[in-house]
């Protein structure tokens, strides 16, 4: 057992590598290419609303 709260957040970059390439200096933005696939996308992270959001996706064909 832990003495944190359980409504306490923690910031996911101290818990974890995040995957793919960082886009911006604030952490937020990343991009990440699917290996073996033709499949890359951007992903945002919003720890207010506990959201990732995928607002680029690029599948070649």
């Amino acid at each position: 057992m832990t003495d944190k709260p359980e409504t306490e957040r923690v910031d996911c970059t101290d818990c974890f590598a995040l995957p793919g390439d960082a886009m911006d200096d604030l952490g937020v933005r990343y991009s990440l290419a699917i290996e073996g696939e033709p499949v890359v996308f951007e992903y945002t992270l919003h720890p207010d609303t506990r959201e990732i959001r995928i607002p680029v996706l690029v599948w070649f064909h």
